[in-house]
């Protein structure tokens, strides 16, 4: 493995250089990269005290069993055509996560192309993920409104709602306190809230216009929502937003994975895509595991048994869940279950919807009674279904 270089913060000088590499790379602007210079962590790769990689990173709150844990979001990672095959990757990753690990973060998620290489080493995406167009004729006689008012911009109500929401799904991030003006700037985004009869905000959504390629559409960046009366009116509201627009495109993970559009559409138009999806590696096990919320009916006492087949090393919890309140500690007890780091990621954000799932991913049980075990095991986690719907 070639180590001839050093990763380090990026100075100003750096940065730019990176941003420079990083067009040549990607054949486009990365202007993301840029405005986050300020509100993260910038960290390049230097050989010969030349620029050959970098990327960013935040530290912020992810949601996972309605409890924040600390986590760190990478994006913007890029290395230089000329260097890829090196197999930088690995210790530039490294490189890039103790900082966040000492910010904190005990996960570590980000939006990746290379899938099979972060099963390698230890990530995994635990859902699928997926866009959606639907004709906006037929999105009108689907959701009829449910008399909302609708305002341009956006409140301190919407902010609050869109945290109160995140709360309730697996994966979901606080967005830190400039990440919406951030994304609107540099997604050229409208914003709208829709308020009950008291006032209050119950929804919040963003478009960025109506595209003419490859069709007309409108396309959605936000979608979020308080109960099922305020999505119909926001449905409502986007099918009747440009009478130019065609169609109506939820871009990538923007809609939750809930059949609030299939299961009202009386003439099913709909288009689904699959993207590739976001990935998720505990960085601290203990750490994850203490600040995760659990179900308060919970009560259940394991030993897990984690390897990481990227360092050789494996690590043993006993994990005891007592009405929402966990327990964990090292152990040396045999173990009831064996994760590798892919596994446990999937199992932590609630991804084995059931025991038979688990099984199928390859999950290691060693008791009398596995099946009935694993019900137990996956049930821990699985109270809250996974959504991310932040790009990053």
């Amino acid at each position: 493995m070639t180590t001839d270089f050093r990763v380090t913060t990026a100075s100003a000088e750096q940065w730019a250089e990176f941003i420079v590499l990083a067009q040549r790379s990607y054949g486009q602007e990365i202007n993301d990269a840029e405005q986050l210079r300020e509100v993260a962590d910038c960290r390049v790769a230097i050989r010969s005290e030349t620029v050959i990689a970098g990327g960013v990173g935040i530290v912020t709150g992810q949601f996972f069993g309605g409890q924040e844990v600390r986590c760190g979001l990478l994006a913007g990672g890029c290395i230089a055509p000329e260097e890829r095959g090196n197999r930088l990757a690995g210790e530039l990753l490294l490189g890039r996560l103790g900082p966040l690990a000492d910010a904190g973060a005990v996960v570590v998620s980000a939006w990746t192309t290379s899938n099979e290489y972060g099963r390698k080493i230890g990530w995994q995406a635990p859902c699928a993920v997926h866009s959606w167009r639907v004709r906006a004729d037929d999105l009108r006689r689907g959701f009829p409104g449910s008399g909302h008012r609708v305002s341009f911009g956006i409140s301190d109500g919407g902010e609050s709602l869109i945290s109160e929401v995140a709360q309730r799904w697996n994966g979901a991030i606080r967005r830190p306190p400039w990440w919406t003006d951030w994304k609107t700037r540099q997604m050229g985004l409208g914003i709208y809230e829709f308020r009950d009869d008291t006032g209050a905000v119950r929804g919040v959504t963003a478009v960025s216009g109506v595209s003419k390629q490859p069709v007309k559409e409108l396309r959605v960046h936000d979608f979020i929502a308080g109960d099922r009366a305020v999505a119909s009116s926001m449905f409502d509201f986007l099918s009747r937003y440009n009478s130019l627009a065609e169609w109506v495109a939820f871009r990538r993970a923007s809609l939750p994975p809930a059949p609030l559009l299939l299961h009202n559409l009386s003439r099913v138009r709909a288009q689904a895509e699959s993207h590739h999806p976001w990935m998720l590696r505990i960085l601290d096990i203990e750490g994850a595991l203490q600040q995760r919320g659990w179900r308060e009916s919970a009560s259940s006492a394991f030993t897990m048994e984690a390897v990481d087949n990227f360092t050789d090393t494996v690590h043993r919890f006993d994990l005891e869940v007592d009405k929402g309140v966990s327990h964990v500690s090292k152990s040396t007890r045999k173990p009831d279950f064996t994760l590798d780091l892919c596994q446990l990621a999937t199992w932590y954000a609630g991804g084995y919807r059931s025991a038979e799932s688990a099984l199928l991913d390859g999950i290691s049980s060693h008791m009398s009674s596995p099946q009935h075990g694993l019900e137990d095991f996956v049930s821990l986690t699985n109270a809250q279904e996974i959504w991310l719907p932040e790009q990053f």
